[in-house]
């Protein structure tokens, strides 16, 4: 990179001071986020569809009368044939819709569809948020890393640890001696 190509010091604390500016919006913005999509998700509770909202609807509907209605000719005249007095004959129900909307669900029912939602939003919002700082981190480190020279500057950026160097992969037998239920090994079944 020529003299003329390279950031001043001004520049770069400009654009870091934008970053940071725009990882808080960002930031913030999560939060109205995570209102928004808990609105559409209670909006999404208190709809009910009806059957006339939609032409496929419709079409099945009418097919499930039609058919309902053949179904109860051919029992008709299978009772007849077998003697069945009208008024022990059995008969088929009409159908009809049921829009299986959440607000016939009960208090219980609806409060742990709304809590399943909340704890979905959260993750949606951390995730989110974890995404935000690592793309404000690589900008910054855009704007910062060129300018180090040093291989001794250079070697302590490298040296920082991922989440994933931090936090190893769970054991299912470590987290079962963790609560005084560790597996039966080799040797305690020889003891017996």
């Amino acid at each position: 990179m020529s003299a003329e190509q390279r950031m001043t010091s001004r520049e770069r604390d400009t654009i870091l001071v934008m970053i940071r500016q725009r990882e808080r919006v960002a930031r913030d913005l999560t939060a109205q986020r995570a209102a928004e999509l808990t609105a559409n998700f209670d909006a999404q509770m208190q709809s009910e569809y009806y059957w006339q909202d939609d032409d496929r609807w419709r079409e099945a509907v009418k097919t499930a009368y039609e058919t309902a209605k053949a179904g109860q000719e051919q029992i008709e005249r299978r009772c007849h044939e077998l003697g069945i007095p009208k008024r022990f004959r059995p008969r088929l129900t009409t159908p009809y819709w049921v829009s299986n909307d959440v607000r016939s669900k009960t208090t219980q029912e609806r409060a742990e569809l709304r809590r399943a939602a909340l704890t979905q939003i959260d993750a949606i919002r951390k995730t989110a948020l974890t995404e935000i700082r690592r793309r404000s981190v690589e900008a910054q480190e855009a704007v910062l890393l060129p300018s180090l020279t040093s291989q001794e500057a250079k070697a302590l950026v490298a040296s920082i640890p991922s989440a994933t160097d931090l936090m190893p992969q769970l054991k299912l037998t470590e987290i079962q001696k963790l609560i005084g239920k560790a597996p039966a090994t080799e040797s305690d079944d020889a003891d017996d």
